[in-house]
């Protein structure tokens, strides 16, 4: 069992290792750079372009953004944040800011050429993603990261979007009800069996679901925070200190505490946000008649919303609560349930497991569309493999509920990075397509602004003569 446990050790490491987090931070910070920081500066455009054409009756972008994003908000920005927080120290957040802050732009890109490289199956369904654009636009010699990608993806939907949402909603639900962690997990393979199959029924659901439960969340980490304000300005001095290494009491600089805390922040800030990773590509490029730019900028949404929303007050609850400035042994969904429950009582625990659970039901429902996309890429189509899928996907799920919470971090960590790999080639490879883009439609936009004035132009043009 040593042995087994040193060589996930030794994999984990060399995913997550200094060239990965550089290759991926580098990807982010080249897109922003030459996009003129396009995810930053556009922010308000970004906003009204997206949440924007709901007013329109525009709806597709929407519901493609929010099965992405249930596939990314989920026990990642709970249990995944806290556990950086125990693993990597509060600096660790600082790098999942920044990871986001990136990122936004690195899953603009991804999305953008999903998008643009999307094909219509014989449904006539749009379907895409880094397995298409990797195939269609790289040269052959490269068209084997395509088929890498699709197995990762696979083996990703089983820890990434399976088995760790599973595991800590067993969790919340047995400390909650008292119900046996087996059961929770045989009764959530039966709820999904019955949902899995029509991708129509998982973008409805989703799109009711992930605003429901994002809000339900955002207001009790509020109240948590709210409580505790008086320890803010400490929480936010200690991600800072401990995020560059800065001992308080020498004024030393640790470089080994950097290294630590980025590489812990990055990896759970992916886990979370799943910028580069190449899964929330293939939600968005199933979008009816999409733009390759506006759905990119739900990519955008979908990061500051997971990111730089429900990650931060996940972790704000986390540093300013009594269980952590304390000192505490507690890992994970463990910490945060003890944390509801310090806050709330008994009704916490509870508030927790139904918010965990309908995290989890989204995220596992979105991972089940992209592994069964992959499948059909790598099987071209055949229905039997697509049913050989799902019955593993659906059994993996009891599996989920008794497994040791480490171990199932561990390999969902691995996968996410071995994804992650051959998509980030395509991205550097493709990057002047997604930049050209960005320019025809700052262009397109300098333009409408121009002829907006046009009339105020003229006014002021009488009035002086």
């Amino acid at each position: 069992m040593e042995i087994i446990k040193s060589i996930f050790e030794s994999i984990y490491l060399f995913v997550w290792g200094p060239p990965m987090i550089l290759i991926l931070l580098l990807t982010g910070i080249i897109l922003s750079f030459k996009s003129g920081f396009f995810q930053l500066i556009y922010l308000p455009e970004i906003f009204k372009k997206t949440f924007g054409s709901l007013f329109n009756g525009s709806k597709d972008g929407f519901k493609a953004m929010s099965v992405a994003l249930g596939g990314t908000i989920g026990v990642g920005n709970i249990a995944g944040v806290a556990a950086a927080i125990t693993i990597g120290g509060a600096g660790s957040i600082f790098w999942i800011w920044f990871s986001g802050l990136v990122g936004m732009m690195t899953k603009f890109s991804e999305i953008c050429l999903a998008v643009e490289y999307s094909e219509k199956n014989e449904r006539q369904e749009t379907f895409g993603g880094p397995m298409i654009y990797i195939k269609k636009a790289l040269p052959k010699s490269l068209h084997f990261l395509a088929y890498l990608f699709s197995v990762f993806c696979i083996l990703a939907s089983f820890f990434i979007g399976n088995m760790s949402q599973v595991n800590s909603v067993a969790f919340c639900v047995n400390s909650a009800f008292d119900i046996s962690k087996l059961i929770v997990g045989i009764s959530i393979a039966l709820i999904i069996l019955f949902l899995i199959g029509d991708n129509n029924r998982i973008s409805n659901i989703s799109a009711l679901v992930v605003p429901l439960m994002s809000l339900l969340y955002i207001f009790a980490t509020l109240f948590i925070i709210g409580k505790n304000i008086y320890f803010l300005p400490a929480a936010f001095r200690a991600i800072i200190e401990q995020a560059f290494g800065i001992n308080s009491i020498t004024g030393g600089i640790s470089g080994a505490v950097i290294i630590h805390s980025m590489r812990v922040g990055i990896s759970k800030g992916i886990f979370s946000h799943e910028a580069g990773m190449g899964s929330s590509p293939i939600a968005h490029a199933s979008a009816k008649n999409a733009d390759p730019v506006t759905q990119g900028m739900w990519g955008v949404i979908e990061v500051f919303i997971d990111t730089m929303i429900v990650c931060s007050l996940t972790a704000f609850a986390v540093l300013c609560s009594k269980e952590f400035r304390c000192g505490t042994a507690l890992f994970g969904t463990e910490l945060v349930n003890k944390i509801f429950s310090d806050t709330f009582g008994n009704i916490g625990s509870k508030y927790l497991a139904i918010a965990t659970a309908m995290f989890a039901f989204a995220s596992i429902l979105g991972w089940a569309f992209y592994g069964k996309a992959s499948v059909d890429f790598l099987f071209q189509g055949k229905k039997f493999c697509k049913v050989i899928y799902i019955v593993i996907f659906v059994g993996v799920i009891p599996l989920g509920s008794v497994i040791s919470t480490n171990d199932v971090w561990s390999l969902a960590d691995i996968f996410n990075g071995l994804m992650a790999f051959p998509n980030i080639i395509a991205i550097i490879l493709l990057n002047p397509i997604v930049i050209e883009k960005i320019k025809i439609f700052k262009g397109e936009d300098i333009a409408k602004k121009h002829n907006s004035l046009q009339p105020v132009r003229k006014k002021m043009q009488r009035k002086t003569n």
